[in-house]
């Protein structure tokens, strides 16, 4: 990729995070009096744009100003909204968008959709990778538990079969229930080695993907 479209990429992408924090602290899903009357409906527009919401977002603020008889502009925020869209819809901030796992909602005019759609594809990919992973982890986590309590018990039938004052009906019942705990460690391994080998292909494509230069 030409370093300098990397760069702008990059400035794009810390720009969106940056609006959307900002976004997030202030609670811009609802605006307040002093928020309304002082309202550059031009600047609320383009941060809308940004983060990819359709135009009838500004249905929102018009409810929440109407409580203080104030209504948005429609024309100025509308030009803001067109140029905050230009800055969402390029192939980086849909990879971005896609890795958080947030569905394409049709905003970008149809010049604008490929590049975005294109990006949003793979993050969606890398997206849905790294929950595998993640999940394949917990499962790995579990199945050693469960293995670790086999262990445990097996040591335990063990110890019984080794002491004194067992009768051979008790040691009966306690070599066929070592018996089992064994067919269940063995079956339990093969289970853990697979999902181990599943996690590891998962983590692999993740890697590339993330990588696609290495």
């Amino acid at each position: 990729m030409n370093v300098k479209l990397h760069t702008v990429d990059r400035r794009i992408t810390l720009a969106l995070i940056l609006t959307s924090l900002l976004m997030w602290v202030s609670g811009c899903s609802t605006l307040s009096k002093e928020e309304c009357q002082s309202a550059d409906w031009q600047l609320i527009g383009f941060e809308d744009g940004t983060q990819g919401f359709l135009l009838q977002r500004i249905g929102e603020h018009r409810k929440a100003c109407a409580e203080y008889g104030i209504a948005p502009r429609m024309d100025a925020y509308e030009r803001g909204h067109q140029r905050g869209v230009l800055s969402y819809c390029t192939e980086a901030n849909g990879l971005l968008v896609g890795k958080r796992g947030r569905e394409y909602n049709g905003v970008c005019p149809a010049d604008l959709a490929p590049p975005f759609l294109f990006g949003h594809q793979k993050g969606m990919e890398i997206h849905n990778l790294a929950a595998r992973v993640r999940q394949l982890a917990k499962q790995v986590e579990q199945k050693q538990v469960e293995l670790f309590d086999v262990e445990e018990h097996l040591h335990a039938v063990e110890e019984s079969l080794v002491a004194t004052g067992v009768s051979v009906t008790e040691r009966r019942a306690l070599l066929d229930e070592l018996r089992s705990l064994e067919l269940s460690q063995q079956e339990g391994n093969r289970e853990l080695d697979q999902l181990l080998d599943e996690k590891l292909s998962f983590t692999r494509q993740l890697h590339t993907l993330n990588n696609p230069h290495h």
